[in-house]
């Protein structure tokens, strides 16, 4: 380096030392640097920074939210999973948390050592509330203790994937959490229920299912009105139905108003006119249509054709 030292030294006093050492304007000019502004001791992201965008998302695009502190290793998932899913972002466990409320999710990457809250309590929270609850949770963990993973498996973390990690194997766990919640609505599909194991997300249904039935005669009851009776927004509701069962709010209450009207036609000698306004159309053309779309034949041929 050049440098020189000296030693100024006074017996009683004590000693003075001094390095000199020369300044070259000879390293590379940077053309610009990444800037962060520090807030809660973690990094908070800046304009400058190197960050993927969160790209809109496509028609039927699954989505993955990625709660996770340090920015290169969301750099790289994002890099990894973006031209097969929609992804977003959280820097850290409370903003992951936010967010996982409000957009509901298809599926969820958490670390679970962050600042603010830890993996392990944003799962708790997640899984305790209505919206959150059906979304499964996979942890992005150093900390590959036994312990560490019981906790996880007992709050309702469905996989464990450890750091530093492989990339075909986050894929295929993560393409094995879709399949699952596609055998899901395949299962409900063909009974009409959700399996055993998830009861608390077929009591959810259930109770869609029974406001639905008390208020489809009305011809205002839409959507908005049943997420009200739910506690969700619509965006929520439609979010957590179509996971679970592969169709939206509005397909519901489309169905139970079809499946009404059907069984009015087979078991009454109500008209056509009156088993629509029954099942909430004001005008019995409307009803007719959608009925035939629904059922692909008319009223009048599911009359015709009971015996």
């Amino acid at each position: 380096m050049k440098g020189k030292i000296a030693v100024e030294s006074n017996v009683g006093k004590g000693s003075i030392f001094k390095i000199v050492l020369p300044v070259f304007n000879e390293a590379p000019r940077l053309e610009s640097v990444p800037t962060y502004n520090y807030e809660y001791g973690f990094p908070k992201i800046s304009n400058t920074t190197p960050l993927p965008e969160n790209t809109q998302k496509r028609k039927n695009q699954a989505s993955i939210q990625v709660i996770e502190d340090k920015i290169e290793i969301f750099q790289q998932i994002h890099n990894l999973l973006a031209p097969s899913y929609h992804i977003d972002y959280a820097q850290n466990g409370k903003i992951g948390l936010e967010k996982a409320l409000e957009q509901v999710p298809d599926l969820i990457l958490c670390d679970v050592m962050m600042p603010e809250m830890n993996g392990f309590e944003v799962c708790e929270v997640l899984r305790k509330e209505m919206e959150t609850s059906h979304i499964p949770i996979i942890m992005l963990t150093a900390k590959a203790t036994l312990a560490d993973k019981l906790r996880g498996l007992e709050i309702g973390v469905v996989d464990y994937i450890f750091k530093p990690y492989d990339e075909k194997e986050l894929m295929l766990t993560i393409r094995n959490q879709f399949l699952q919640m596609e055998r899901i609505q395949s299962y409900y599909k063909t009974y009409g229920c959700l399996p055993k194991e998830r009861l608390k997300e077929d009591e959810f249904l259930q109770k869609v299912r029974t406001i639905i039935q008390k208020q489809y005669a009305a011809e205002s009851f839409n959507v908005r009105q049943l997420a009200k009776h739910i506690h969700l927004s619509t965006a929520q509701l439609n979010r957590k139905m179509n996971t679970l069962t592969g169709e939206t709010a509005q397909q519901w209450i489309a169905t139970q108003r079809m499946q009404a009207a059907r069984q009015l036609l087979l078991a009454t000698t109500l008209s056509i006119g009156e088993i629509a306004y029954q099942v909430g159309y004001a005008k019995p053309n409307s009803f007719s249509r959608a009925y035939k779309e629904y059922f692909q034949e008319t009223p009048s041929e599911t009359r015709r054709n009971k015996n």
